[in-house]
């Protein structure tokens, strides 16, 4: 299984949310009081979302090019 890299920014929000960025990366949001086990819970969840997000975002890139 590959790893998913993503960046954290921690915010005063009440729930963690995903963001797939243009350019393919994901981005989460997530309250202060998450920790990083939180996180990595949420990130294999929505695995399926994620990957094919990111390349459905690819293949966006690749139509602008």
């Amino acid at each position: 299984m590959d790893m998913i890299n993503y960046t954290v920014v921690y915010k005063n929000v009440k729930n963690i949310t995903l963001r797939i960025q243009p350019d393919g990366e994901l981005e989460i949001t997530a309250p202060h009081r998450a920790g990083k086990a939180e996180i990595e819970n949420v990130v294999m969840k929505k695995r399926n979302w994620i990957v094919a997000h990111q390349q459905k975002a690819a293949e966006l890139n690749q139509e602008r090019q």
